[in-house]
């Protein structure tokens, strides 16, 4: 079967009309095809950038060891190496020594050892911390209350030598030594951990100092703004009946009521209202230019020796600090603080006497009158009067940790903290004045709830027992439990003189803190003042001493995670990619299309050619087939004229090397064969022509140029001749098998 340059054209153009046809559809294919080309491209780039490590995972828990990982922040290098650290405790009056609970030796410091089973029968208890620093007076263990470096300006919750710190809007330390599990990835866990917080209730007082120079005393003035003129008439007041014999059962003693009681409940909001009042009205008497009270009325208020020359900054006062004590004697002033505290220094110190420290709050000075924010030299500054009432709870709480595998502090984080429901707690139960010395408290095992010399109490809360350092502002020697009361006492004597800046008279940025805290709330904005406060002066006089040798942890499993943006170039190439799948899918299922034709016609390409070689090369009537052996041409109706290399019909018998520099030569040159494709063209381009053409020998009428190739197929002709150009390629194949 002979074909000539007209036939192989008409393949072409069939093969042309297949891919490039001029109909919608395939104009949609075209340009799908570009576009995914282009999405391709952009894939390669943009795909592999969403990806990125991903959160850790816990995965199942296990049981590791712990190693104690070291500080290297100040707080870390400014504490006292641990070992020559020791517990002691000394009793006495202002007359002479007394001995402590459980000693009967009034000048031993020794702590017997019944008292120190008890309270170490959990790691709970006063002999879980000890002073940051310290010096030693022979055998005396001698806290230093001094700040190593402040904490105010950080936020959150962290870990420092010997302590988790708290420094948000709950603030408190945890007493913990610390270890971290050795996990490489890190993982997370959960301790019991001894926890002290402050707790604080404030009411402002509606009295305000104002100024306008504060070298100029006369121009610092009390304003009322309405806490004289709208003082609530006298109430059912709290009976001060105070006993004036000079004995050991001098003591205040409190109306009990639904509102204030003894025993551990502190009620710390009732105290701050009622000695706010009960100041206000004392201050009014003491101050003549205020009566009769009328709202906005001021007064100087500079010359009185109870407040501080020097205005400007905050400040934590005395609770009568605004009190001319000239004019009413110090006595009822004496008798509101100790209202106030629940006690006084020669009540019996007990667990139902829990420490309550009452002092004023200067706020920082806020501009007057000044929308612009910016003060002037006729600018007026004012600073709030706010009273608060303080206490210190004790709690075991139980904090989940993580740690991401490094042997860092930073690397340890809080998780969440939750207190236990209940914990059996306990303070001795001693026949000891406040001022004598400092009780021992703590958590204990239910072995001891029944112990005499104690006094225990089921709660998730401990207020600690008031003790001399909570009056003498300073922590016994040797005994840093009593070192928690002592810092709200030391907040009043040493804030102006302080060596670190508490007030942030020197610091822009906690001066802003401090502010924006009281003008966001002016009473809970104080009681957040004082608790951060004490937590940074308590963070840098205790350290923790107990640690965990072993710990549960679910350590991390590494995750990875993706950004699906970076993935939306592939995402739409998928798409693409599956519309073709699914086309291809459905022409294989109707039996269109076998992998055999197209196998076929992809080794008749240039790029099948490179890669079969010329294995499956041969001319058109040649006798060779793809496979067989020999290296040569046998033409038999069909001839290659070696002269011209022109195709020949009918020419003799001829052997032609089919080498590459021969097939170059020859067939390499000219049109060749691929296959027997004029019947099938022609069936379907006639089939497609049917109506057209009058003679069907005839291809030149609306159908074919004048040398007849077709000039309209449309892809079902295309498709349909692929079709049938494979069916024959099979036919002829198994014709040359049974020859």
């Amino acid at each position: 079967m002979a074909f000539n340059n007209i036939e192989v054209s008409k393949a072409a153009t069939a093969l042309n009309a297949l891919l490039l046809g001029s109909n919608a559809f395939t104009t949609a294919l075209m340009w799908l095809g570009f576009f995914g080309s282009i999405l391709v491209a952009l894939s390669s780039v943009l795909a592999p950038l969403g990806l990125a490590e991903g959160p850790p995972i816990p995965g199942d828990k296990k049981n590791t060891t712990t190693v104690y990982v070291p500080d290297l922040s100040p707080l870390g290098y400014g504490a006292s190496p641990r070992a020559k650290h020791k517990y002691s405790r000394n009793c006495s009056t202002p007359f002479m020594a007394i001995a402590c609970p459980g000693n009967s030796d009034p000048w031993s410091i020794d702590i017997p050892n019944s008292t120190i089973h008890k309270f170490t029968s959990t790691p709970y208890g006063p002999f879980n911390m000890q002073f940051r620093r310290y010096w030693l007076d022979g055998n005396v263990t001698i806290g230093d209350l001094t700040m190593v470096e402040s904490q105010l300006l950080r936020n959150g919750t962290f870990a420092v030598e010997g302590l988790l710190v708290d420094m948000t809007e709950s603030p408190g330390i945890g007493l913990r030594n610390h270890t971290v599990p050795q996990a490489s990835n890190g993982g997370v866990w959960t301790e019991d951990i001894f926890w002290l917080e402050p707790e604080s209730s404030c009411v402002n007082t509606n009295l305000t100092i104002d100024f306008s120079d504060s070298q100029d005393y006369n121009s610092i003035n009390i304003t009322d703004r309405g806490g004289f003129s709208d003082l609530p008439p006298e109430p059912d007041a709290p009976i001060l009946r105070i006993n004036t014999h000079a004995d050991a059962s001098r003591r205040i003693t409190i109306k009990d009521d639904e509102n204030h009681g003894e025993g551990q409940r502190a009620d710390l909001a009732y105290r701050a209202y009622r000695s706010a009042v009960m100041v206000n009205r004392l201050a009014l008497k003491s101050l003549p230019g205020m009566n009769p009270p009328e709202l906005g009325k001021t007064t100087p208020i500079g010359i009185y020796n109870n407040m501080p020359l020097f205005y400007g900054r905050m400040h934590i006062l005395s609770l009568t600090a605004y009190v001319n004590t000239t004019a009413v004697g110090r006595t009822p002033a004496k008798e509101i603080e100790s209202w106030c505290h629940g006690y006084d220094s020669n009540t019996t110190a007990s667990i139902n006497k829990p420490a309550v420290h009452c002092q004023i709050l200067m706020s920082p000075p806020f501009l007057l009158d000044n929308d612009s924010g910016i003060p002037d030299r006729e600018a007026v500054w004012t600073q709030n009067l706010t009273v608060c009432a303080s206490a210190l709870r004790a709690s075991v709480q139980r904090v989940q940790l993580s740690s991401n595998g490094t042997k860092s502090l930073r690397s340890i984080q809080v998780e969440s903290r939750h207190r236990h429901n209940s914990t059996l707690w306990a303070v001795e139960n001693m026949t000891m004045r406040i001022r004598d010395g400092n009780l021992f408290w703590g958590a204990i095992s239910t072995q001891y709830e029944n112990d005499t010399s104690l006094s225990t109490l089921k709660s998730e809360i401990l207020y600690l027992p008031a003790g001399l350092s909570d009056q003498a502002s300073k922590s016994g020697d040797g005994n840093p439990s009593s070192a928690p009361g002592g810092i709200w006492g030391r907040l009043i004597s040493a804030l102006p003189d302080q060596a670190y800046d508490f007030a942030g008279a020197e610091s822009f940025a906690l001066a802003t803190k401090w502010r924006m805290l009281i003008q966001r709330d002016p009473t809970g904005g104080p009681s957040i003042v004082f608790k951060q406060i004490w937590t940074d002066v308590a963070a840098n006089t205790l350290v923790g001493s107990y640690s965990t040798h072993m710990v549960s942890i679910e350590p991390y499993d590494p995750s990875t995670t993706y950004d699906f943006k970076y993935g939306i170039p592939f995402i739409l190439l998928c798409a693409i990619w599956l519309l073709i799948v699914q086309l291809a899918f459905v022409v294989f299922i109707k039996e269109r299309i076998k992998p055999s034709y197209i196998r076929h016609f992809l080794n008749q390409t240039s790029l099948g050619r490179v890669a079969v070689g010329d294995s499956l090369l041969w001319a058109v009537g040649s006798g060779r087939r793809p496979g067989m052996a020999e290296p040569s041409l046998n033409t038999t109706t069909t001839g290659i004229s070696s002269q011209t290399g022109r195709i020949a019909s009918g020419a003799p018998n001829q052997q032609v090397p089919l080498s590459t520099s021969a097939w170059e030569k020859t067939v390499g040159k000219k049109l060749v064969r691929f296959g027997p494709l004029d019947s099938a063209l022609r069936r379907a381009s006639n089939t497609n022509q049917q109506g057209r053409n009058s003679d069907p020998n005839d291809d030149t009428p609306g159908g074919s140029d004048a040398e007849g190739t077709p000039k309209n197929i449309s892809i079902r002709v295309a498709l349909e001749y692929l079709v049938r150009l494979g069916k024959e390629k099979d036919n002829e194949e198994q014709t040359t098998v049974s020859e």
